[in-house]
């Protein structure tokens, strides 16, 4: 539909979908400083060590998924629901994948 969208779609998605209303809110502010290019006032703000290391985890999950080769997607007898399990297992200590 043509004109200006002041809000976010994937938002009301999440929110339907039982994402927890302040990690919603964070991420629109993160957006909205995005499209202001103002994403320098991030750096100033304190982050705890629960979410430094949460940050770290989803980091570590992105890097997985961007790696992950759609062609190769039935080799090794796994299916898509198995890479997927694979990519979302949080890093044991060492590097490696854990299915905590």
């Amino acid at each position: 539909m043509p004109g200006l969208c002041l809000d976010s779609y994937a938002s009301k998605c999440a929110l339907a979908f039982g994402i927890a209303p302040r990690i919603v809110q964070r991420a629109q502010h993160v957006s909205d400083l995005l499209s202001t290019h103002a994403i320098g006032q991030l750096l100033d703000e304190d982050m705890t060590l629960a979410e430094q290391t949460d940050l770290e985890d989803a980091e570590a999950v992105c890097r997985r998924f961007l790696q992950w080769d759609l062609r190769t997607d039935h080799e090794d007898g796994k299916d898509t629901r198995g890479w997927l399990r694979e990519i979302l297992m949080r890093p044991k200590a060492g590097g490696e994948p854990d299915d905590a």
